[in-house]
């Protein structure tokens, strides 16, 4: 563990050594709000989304979870092919 993060935390370390501070816990939590409000904002603008400023609330506009299943394997997939040419992996 680094010596700021020491400073930072004292001893108030869990096992694994990250900081288990209140502080660290707050600053936690405002970071995750602050993702789902921006994950809010990409979703909004890409139609998926209505997401309303002034009360934070994302309204997610009705999908088809089938064609949703069905693109997320196509889409790994998509990903992994170049991954296998680029590796060699032949088996």
């Amino acid at each position: 563990m680094g010596l700021a993060i020491r400073r930072q935390c004292g001893l108030a370390t869990d096992r694994a050594g990250y900081c288990d501070t209140p502080a660290a816990k707050a600053r936690l939590t405002t970071y995750l709000t602050g993702a789902a409000g921006f994950a809010g904002l990409i979703a909004a603008g890409l139609g998926f989304a209505d997401y309303d400023h002034a009360t934070g609330m994302i309204d997610i506009k009705p999908f088809n979870v089938y064609a949703l299943a069905a693109a997320i394997p196509t889409g790994i997939a998509v990903l992994m092919a170049p991954l296998a040419l680029l590796k060699g992996w032949r088996k």
